[in-house]
């Protein structure tokens, strides 16, 4: 008995085309998951190692006046209802200290800010943001310090 198969050409019509198709269909998802993920993580990391203190010298009121809040990562964050799916895909410690670095944040409380981005210097990002966001959170440390005339314990 015979395939029914008279060439390579009617193997992959039949067989190979529509399982590759398959195949990619079922893990397009997959892909455009990591996609997202990492473009995230790339524009978290490089907001966080933007968002050094400016001006640097302390000024009258809160040590918050130095501080830009317009970031995207921080909008997607705190909105987590229109971005559950997506939140839930990524690392949950690292959502968890970007959100309480924003909660800090709109908080008042500078010890909570300076304790979340350390953490988040110390995150697993390449070497050059890992040093660029630890001098940021350093920048940070030192305005705190001296806004309030004393030593801020690190992290």
């Amino acid at each position: 008995m015979t395939s029914g198969f008279c060439s390579v050409k009617d193997v992959l019509d039949v067989v190979a085309i529509p399982v590759g198709l398959a195949a990619l269909a079922g893990a397009w998802p997959l892909i455009q998951g990591l996609y997202r993920r990492n473009r995230f993580h790339r524009m978290a990391r490089r907001e966080l190692a933007e968002m050094g203190p400016y001006p640097k010298a302390p000024m009258l009121g809160s040590w918050k006046k130095h501080g830009r809040t317009s970031f995207v990562h921080r909008a997607i964050v705190q909105n987590p209802s229109a971005n559950l799916d997506f939140l839930l895909s990524l690392n949950p410690n690292f959502v968890y200290h970007l959100t309480q670095l924003w909660a800090a944040y709109d908080n008042d409380d500078s010890t909570q800010w300076l304790y979340h981005l350390g953490r988040l210097a110390n995150w697993g990002y390449e070497r050059s943001y890992q040093e660029r966001i630890a001098r940021v959170y350093d920048e940070w440390k030192d305005l705190i310090g001296r806004q309030y005339g004393e030593a801020v314990d690190g992290v």
